[in-house]
């Protein structure tokens, strides 16, 4: 009942892969970040809850979701299975090292870690900042449920490189029309930042869940394409940003290193000397 699911990585350009899929006419993705297969909470209030938030979608239309815990969460992909034998599956991987970096610094935008907290305090304490970087078996576990030929491994760094050419390759594995030019391909979607207010941060991301919520996605939508949003948070993020240190990212390297090698051989992808992991060790 769902052709396709998005699960991650968190910070791998799933919210920018969102907002550009959104506008397909051959897609509907109601919502995004719904986390029924992950979440517990979700999980108990049963599949009707779930399908119902797809009802609005019109016949014919590819339905769809994006949510980012899924790629981390074990139980999902047998999950998903059960109840959608048919699903793609697609995942977008980033450098472990950067997205790492980038989820300590979305911590400290969320509030939920205070400013002042290294690096090294957070990943201690929360043990997905790092976790969340090990794909390899979080890769395998989709492909064995699902097989090789139903799940898209894309690499977050190709959609800088290539915009147009990373969107159409979802499209293509969808079936949909691929040359289909979403409006928001060259925009920049939730990027890391550290914001000078962090209440402000949570009011506009608060009120755009209520929308989501509330069916109002296209009222979301149009606010976002406004530019609205964008000039609040410009005005709302700090000059000084916060920045990884070389030895810190030495270190991650050498942490990451044996896992993205597995993960390369996996995905038959070169992410190896894409992401430069374990270059500086030499």
């Amino acid at each position: 009942m769902i052709d396709f699911i998005v699960v991650g990585a968190q910070k791998a350009g799933t919210s920018w892969m969102y907002a550009c899929l959104y506008e397909h006419p051959q897609i509907c993705a109601p919502t995004k970040e719904i986390h029924y297969f992950s979440r517990q909470r979700n999980f108990k209030k049963g599949l009707e809850w779930y399908e119902n938030i797809f009802a609005r979608c019109e016949e014919g239309k590819l339905k769809g979701e994006f949510s980012t815990t899924y790629l981390y969460d074990e139980k999902t992909p047998q999950r998903i299975k059960d109840i959608s034998l048919d699903t793609k599956i697609i995942m977008s991987l980033r450098n472990p090292v950067t997205r790492a970096f980038s989820q300590y610094r979305n911590l400290i935008k969320g509030g939920d870690v205070d400013k002042a907290a290294s690096f090294d305090e957070v990943s201690e304490k929360d043990a997905s900042v790092l976790g969340q970087g090990m794909y390899f078996e979080q890769a395998k576990r989709y492909i064995d449920t699902f097989g090789k030929e139903n799940v898209l491994v894309l690499v977050y760094e190709d959609s800088k490189k290539d915009p147009a050419g990373f969107i159409r390759q979802i499209f293509e594995f969808l079936e949909v029309d691929p040359d289909f030019k979403p409006t928001m391909l060259h925009r920049k979607v939730n990027t890391a930042r550290t914001p000078k207010t962090i209440w402000i941060e949570k009011v506009m991301m608060h009120v755009a869940e209520i929308l989501r919520r509330c069916g109002l996605g296209k009222i979301f939508w149009l606010i976002k394409k406004s530019s609205l949003p964008d000039k609040v948070r410009s005005m709302n993020t700090e000059q000084r940003d916060i920045v990884l240190d070389k030895e810190t990212e030495i270190k991650l390297k050498q942490y990451f290193k044996e896992d993205v090698q597995k993960l390369a051989t996996l995905t038959d992808k070169k992410m190896v000397s894409q992401w430069h992991i374990g270059e500086t060790a030499k």
